[in-house]
C-alpha cells in the first residue's frame, strides 16, 4: 500500500512538472513573437529613418555623416 501511494505521489508531481513545463514554454513562445514583432517594428523604422536623412543629405540639408549613420544604423 504504501508503494501504491508513494507511486501516486511520484505520478502527480510528474503531472505539476509537466503542466509547469508546457505554461513556461507557451510564455516563451509569447515573448518570442513580441520579440520578433517589435524588431521588424524597429527594422521598418530605421529604415524610414534611414530613407528620409538619405534624402535630406542628397539635397543638402542634411550631411553626409548624418546619411551614413542612419544607414549604418539600419544595418
Amino acid at each position: 500500500m504504501v508503494e501504491f501511494l508513494a507511486s501516486e505521489a511520484n505520478l502527480r508531481a510528474a503531472r505539476q512538472a509537466v503542466a509547469a513545463q508546457v505554461a513556461r514554454s507557451y510564455f516563451t513562445l509569447v515573448e518570442a513573437r513580441a520579440q520578433a514583432a517589435l524588431s521588424e517594428e524597429v527594422d521598418d523604422t530605421f529604415g524610414k529613418i534611414a530613407r528620409q536623412v538619405g534624402n535630406r543629405a542628397d539635397v543638402g540639408i542634411a550631411p553626409p555623416n548624418d546619411k551614413l549613420l542612419a544607414i549604418s544604423n539600419l544595418e
